[in-house]
């Protein structure tokens, strides 16, 4: 086992000989990132999230301050939205809404928001219709991020999304679609994962390349190069935040969950990998090496938040 004082370079090269021994690695790079691949995803991840989200059903990363994980730290997200609410937002559009948890905190805050929450069919969202259930203010519904022609132009006063545009293939298609429903002066806020480094080695690419798809995202793309492609649109820049080292507590307790499967006997891990869905087994993947991708700046959270107008 690594300890401490070794290098990162060679941590990560030996997390990748432990992950050899269990996956396939080509197979697993061969599997598709498309919409009906991400729905099934979080369908076979149902109890997986439920285990790893806190009691109000908040399943993003914690950012943790302290170096600690507290209860707190999932609201976080939220409530970087929730400063450019004002009293003249009459309508805020969350894309990915997963189980709600983000819109349910605002609903009960804001009654007099309408707050409109899309995801894809049959993976979270049965959870946010539930939970959500007895608030007027509130409407989870079916719906593609890529295609928001059911809402009219100029209607949204913020639309945000969290840790889901990474799943994406089509980045410039959605923040096209969020510049439309946007209205003047209107705000795009997106918190997620990026690429962080350019001329990766060989251990550097497959890591990236494993984490991409054991978590169904289609690519991380280079952070710098996704300002770039909002300013290209016409949304201005009004905020950018790295909150890398803050979700380290978080990755840690997902590295922790990892090493229960790869350090148990070869056998009996392989025997595990046969009985469980690989879209539950391959989390362990993205679990063990994430923190290695943030330590080596070869990924990067932040928060990005664009003004149109």
């Amino acid at each position: 086992m690594y300890n401490s004082s070794v290098n990162d370079e060679q941590r990560l090269r030996f997390k990748l000989q432990q992950l050899k021994k269990l996956f396939d690695f080509k197979a697993l790079l061969e599997t598709d990132t498309d919409i009906k691949s991400i729905s099934k995803y979080y369908k076979t991840n149902r109890f997986f999230y439920t285990f790893l989200s806190n009691r109000d059903n908040f399943i993003h990363m914690a950012i943790s301050r302290n170096g600690k994980l507290r209860k707190e730290d999932f609201l976080v997200q939220v409530k970087i939205v929730e400063k450019y609410i004002n009293t003249n937002t009459k309508n805020i559009l969350e894309l990915a809404t997963g189980r709600g948890a983000n819109l349910i905190y605002l609903a009960k805050k804001y009654p007099n928001i309408n707050l409109v929450g899309i995801d894809l069919p049959n993976g979270q969202l049965d959870f946010a219709i539930k939970n959500g259930g007895g608030l007027r203010n509130f409407k989870p519904e079916v719906g593609d991020f890529h295609d928001l022609s059911k809402y009219s132009d100029n209607f949204f006063d913020i639309v945000f999304i969290i840790e889901a545009l990474c799943h994406s293939s089509q980045k410039e298609k959605v923040i096209k679609e969020a510049k439309r429903v946007l209205k003047d002066k209107g705000i795009f806020i997106v918190i997620d994962g990026f690429a962080d480094k350019s001329n990766l080695n060989k251990d550097e690419l497959l890591a990236k390349k494993l984490v991409e798809k054991s978590m169904t995202v289609a690519s991380f793309d280079n952070y710098n190069s996704f300002i770039k492609m909002l300013i290209n649109n016409n949304l201005r820049i009004v905020l950018e935040e790295d909150y890398s080292l803050q979700i380290m507590p978080s990755l840690r307790r997902f590295e922790k969950d990892a090493k229960i499967l790869l350090f148990l006997p070869t056998f009996i891990a392989k025997l595990l990998l046969k009985l469980f869905p690989q879209d539950f087994t391959k989390n362990a993947i993205a679990g063990y090496l994430m923190p290695e991708l943030i330590k080596l700046r070869l990924a990067k959270y932040g928060v990005v938040a664009s003004k149109l107008g």
